[in-house]
């Protein structure tokens, strides 16, 4: 931007006179928006009168006076995309930055698929000045149908997510919904990656933090019926403070929850049927550190009481008691050579669960909180940490790695060897392995080895390699023993938990120069013995033409789908 004479107030204001802006990097300009006179006020608002658009100094349209923000001149309103090929045809797609101020900002999507038709929705953002309310919404609508689902005519998203925190800071709200037409809806929105993205949870939640407690009122709805989902309608849970029981050393914390738990299945499980419940929970823990020579010792008991307001297989309800007690020894141990320093920090741990006085036959289980059954599990093993100089700085942690055998011991299983570790051997070099030897079958259970290498500012790779055998279940948390104390590995072993797969996922950017780049996605799995292997992977060309026009090439190759997409955005980057 230029002009004949530009003035710079005390107050933070510019005025510009015979002024002009354009993308042309030429002298004199190619194109470009012309004023007489123009008037930026310290809150960055333009105003501009006789305001012309020249194409090689020919007059295309003009207007006498010209109010926005100058935000809106640096980042163009208009967003194109276009995607060719797949399963569904070619679509063209604009969005368009309908309103924008400091707060607010609401943008028109349009999408045109040649074989289907025409959809539509708005995009809404708000965020307060003092940053402590934000909302986001999607409202979308379209002639389309999905690939799993090609003879729907109608798909639809409705998305919100707003996020308030309270003056005093100790008060947090969170409410999140997304209605959508099928499971697909939500990749097929966002389609600039080719990861499955999920539907967002329907929820409310509201945390309050005092000195003395901590409160929270969670609510979970299921609107989508292809969902299966563990709705909360609602549920409160009250944290306690920890106390310190007279001059004893003990420590005593106190969690209780009280909630209305309604499981639903999707509707495509018709086989299947819901079951709901009122639970009351109350659960003390007591624990005490004691630091002995050269170790610590850390006795803990939890005792948990359940209360269901009905069974799945008896009238009336039933009343789950337990006690979960653990003694762990932590001891360590460093020793410095020259500018490295080595901690060896070895520990012990054995647990005990009592039987519940409700097995999981007599109460309903809705989550992992709810599936007891008496275990005793040992573990030992020790954390290696090492530290030295890594790049400018002294005591960079170089390499963090945790070794231990963990099992159980009644019912008797044989335990497996874990490894988890860390190491950084450069800068701008990452390794982390995360694996499970099995020793009962002398062979793998499990590995996770992935590599970050960031080459140059220019360049960047990852690298990740997974592995599971047939017998390292699928579970939300690996070291929870419950299933494995409750089931017999036969049972394990011919249900979907088990499930042996390899996976390779490689990621890759590289800058050619400073307006053009390539990044390469790849993701490949075989091993499973229900499904064939698949490949897939992602290519990206992104490029900068005279400074304003951002283009982003785009071909993807899915399981399912092949497409070639086409992102355009016209504007200055900020």
């Amino acid at each position: 931007f230029g002009g004949e004479q530009l003035v710079l107030q005390p107050d933070g204001s510019v005025f510009i006179e015979n002024g002009y802006v354009t993308t042309s990097e030429v002298h004199p300009p190619d194109w470009g928006l012309y004023a007489a006179s123009v008037e930026i006020d310290r809150d960055r608002v333009i105003k501009a009168k006789n305001l012309a658009l020249q194409l090689v100094k020919t007059p295309l349209f003009w207007i006498p006076t010209f109010h926005a923000r100058l935000d809106w001149l640096l980042d163009s309103p208009f967003h194109y995309r276009f995607r060719w090929g797949g399963s569904q045809g070619p679509r063209f797609g604009l969005t368009y930055n309908l309103l924008q101020t400091k707060n607010w900002r609401t943008s028109i999507r349009f999408d045109y698929r040649l074989t289907r038709g025409p959809g539509g929705g708005v995009e809404a953002n708000y965020r307060s000045k003092d940053k402590t309310l934000s909302f986001e919404s999607i409202n979308y609508i379209a002639k389309d149908s999905s690939l799993l689902i090609p003879h729907e005519k109608t798909r639809y998203r409705f998305e919100g997510d707003l996020k308030k925190e309270f003056l005093a800071q100790h008060t947090h709200l969170w409410v999140s919904y997304d209605k959508i037409s099928d499971p697909n809806m939500p990749s097929s929105y966002e389609d600039q990656e080719f990861d499955i993205k999920p539907a967002k949870r329907t929820q409310f939640s509201l945390h309050r933090q005092e000195k003395e407690w901590i409160a929270k009122l969670y609510a979970r709805a299921k609107i989508n019926s292809f969902e299966t989902v563990k709705q909360e309608l609602p549920c409160f849970s009250l944290s306690l403070r920890p106390q310190l029981l007279g001059k004893t050393g003990i420590t005593m914390a106190q969690t209780t929850s009280l909630a209305y738990l309604n499981y639903q299945y999707s509707t495509h499980v018709s086989e299947a049927k819901g079951f709901d419940a009122a639970r009351l929970a109350y659960s003390p823990r007591f624990f005490y550190s004691s630091p002995l020579s050269g170790c610590t010792l850390t006795p803990d008991i939890t005792l948990l009481s359940i209360l269901y307001s009905n069974s799945p297989h008896e009238k009336g309800g039933s009343w789950l008691n337990l006690a979960k007690s653990s003694l762990r020894v932590d001891s360590s141990l460093f020793r410095t050579f020259s500018a490295y320093t080595h901690t060896l920090a070895p520990y012990a741990e054995i647990a005990y669960t009592t039987p519940p006085t409700s097995s999981p036959h007599h109460h309903d289980i809705f989550s992992i909180e709810d599936g007891w059954c008496g275990a005793t599990t040992w573990k030992t093993g020790f954390r290696n940490l090492i530290y030295g100089p890594l790049g400018s700085k002294v005591a960079e942690k170089l390499a963090e790695c945790d070794l231990w055998v963990e099992g159980l011991v009644h019912p008797c299983l044989s335990p497996d060897l874990y490894g988890r570790c860390t190491v950084f051997v450069l800068p701008n070099v990452r390794y982390l392995i995360d694996a499970k030897w099995d020793i009962s079958r002398e062979s793998l259970g499990s590995l996770r080895f992935r590599t970050e290498w960031t080459l140059d500012a220019d360049c960047a790779l990852a690298f990740e390699y997974r592995t599971r055998n047939a017998y390292s279940w699928r579970k939300a948390d690996p070291m929870n023993f419950y299933l494995e104390a409750f089931h017999s590995e036969k049972v394990l072993r011919n249900s979907s938990l088990s499930d042996q797969r390899q996976t390779l996922l490689t990621h890759l950017f590289y800058r050619l120069n400073p307006n053009w780049a390539i990044e390469a996605m790849s993701r490949q799995g075989w091993g499973r013995s229900s499904e064939p292997k698949y490949l897939e992977y992602e290519l990206n060309l992104l490029t900068t033409l005279q400074n304003a026009w951002h283009f982003r090439f785009s071909f993807q190759r899915q399981q399912h789908d092949t497409r070639v997409a086409l992102y355009l955005n016209v504007g200055l980057k900020k």
